[in-house]
């Protein structure tokens, strides 16, 4: 892979680096998480704390090395939601249930006063302050913003998934079978929207709860960019859809099925392509903030994951008689050049590349002519 800086007639000006989102799609690698029938996952921000909830097992969590088991109880974990950071994580138990909290990266957990009941999904905000969850078999939607569990007014559904804004006000609830409901004031209120009936089979929202993204199982995957208001179906095959992530801005999407593969979408889901993971019983797959980061846990199976290569950004600027070139000091990247871009080949090892704090740079005084710069990478 490379990258074409600049010419050194250029003026100052950023040359931001690029993502290869193609490499998020074919880079799906298991993890060292157990074989085991996995039913819920989530993700930090960053996508580098995930935590991960079994069918009648407990629950594991990984911040960027290895898979252990925290501190649940054997339950049926059944969803688990993530603070930006991480620390903060509730899971709710389907069978019969109750809802746990950790305010410690799983250390520990607390059962809180949440009814007895089939916990479908639960969702937090960005703080981890505020939290949702619905019940199956015509159950409710109840809320959470200060240690007590209160129903809200959303009717009695057999709610299936849930997600939340970053702030934690707008909210989008989807049953299975039924439709779907929204809410802009933290659950206060519930209104219904002209999404069709459904089995649906998750739901995601960006930050900002404007773009929703919904999948059916046994249909496609339907959008919204209004909040609920309105809903496209996209092009994504029909399959037995089982969850949805999304990107903090909602334009880049992920989709697991149960029993088949993976797809992506770049762009807010108006085209969907086939990632090479496995076909397996997908059951949950998060995302990072920024979408670079995806993971997948299957049933009866493991967890893989997926990050899509990103070049580094790269500035350079010019006086009078010099020009510089400046990036982040990345492995595996290196700075190369040549004077003609009209000929084929001839680049070569830029020599008196400096590296200090962190930052690579290359300083060229009196360049005769063109000088043409690129950073090559993996």
């Amino acid at each position: 892979m490379w990258l074409l800086v600049a010419s050194a007639e250029l003026s100052s000006a950023w040359a931001q680096g690029f993502t290869n989102w193609n490499s998020l799609l074919t880079n799906w690698v298991p993890a060292s998480a157990p074989v085991t029938n996995w039913l819920s996952l989530a993700s930090s921000a960053d996508g580098n704390k995930l935590a991960a909830g079994v069918n009648f097992g407990g629950i594991y969590t990984n911040s960027g090395g290895a898979w252990a088991p925290s501190g649940a109880l054997s339950k049926q974990w059944w969803s688990i939601a993530s603070s930006a950071d991480g620390t903060k994580l509730a899971a709710v138990v389907f069978n019969s249930g109750g809802i746990y909290t950790s305010t410690n990266s799983g250390s520990t957990w607390t059962s809180n006063s949440a009814p007895t009941a089939q916990w479908a999904s639960i969702a937090s905000s960005a703080d981890g302050t505020k939290l949702v969850a619905v019940a199956h078999n015509s159950g409710g939607i109840y809320t959470n913003s200060g240690g007590t569990w209160s129903p809200t007014t959303a009717p009695a559904a057999s709610w299936w998934s849930i997600a939340s804004s970053a702030d934690g006000t707008k909210l989008a609830a989807a049953a299975n079978p039924g439709g779907i409901y929204t809410s802009t004031n933290s659950g206060g209120n519930w209104t219904p929207t002209i999404a069709p009936g459904e089995n649906w089979g998750g739901i995601a929202s960006s930050a900002d709860g404007v773009k929703l993204a919904a999948a059916v199982n046994g249909a496609g995957i339907y959008t919204s960019a209004d909040s609920g208001g309105t809903w496209t179906l996209t092009g994504a095959p029909v399959k037995s859809w089982y969850s949805i992530a999304s990107s903090a801005d909602g334009s880049k999407l992920a989709a697991a099925i149960y029993g088949g593969g993976i797809y992506a979408s770049t762009n807010s889901g108006g085209t969907w392509n086939p990632a090479n993971a496995p076909g397996t019983n997908w059951v949950s797959i998060v995302s990072s903030a920024d979408g670079t980061k995806l993971a997948a846990a299957a049933s009866g199976g493991q967890i893989w994951t997926a990050q899509a290569t990103v070049s580094p950004a790269v500035l350079i600027s010019h006086s009078a008689n010099t020009v510089t070139v400046y990036w982040p000091t990345t492995p595996g990247w290196s700075l190369q050049q040549k004077t003609n871009l009209a000929v084929s080949g001839g680049w070569s090892a830029s020599s008196g590349v400096t590296n200090a704090n962190g930052t690579s740079y290359l300083t060229v005084t009196n360049p005769a002519g063109k000088l043409f710069f690129r950073l090559q990478g993996p």
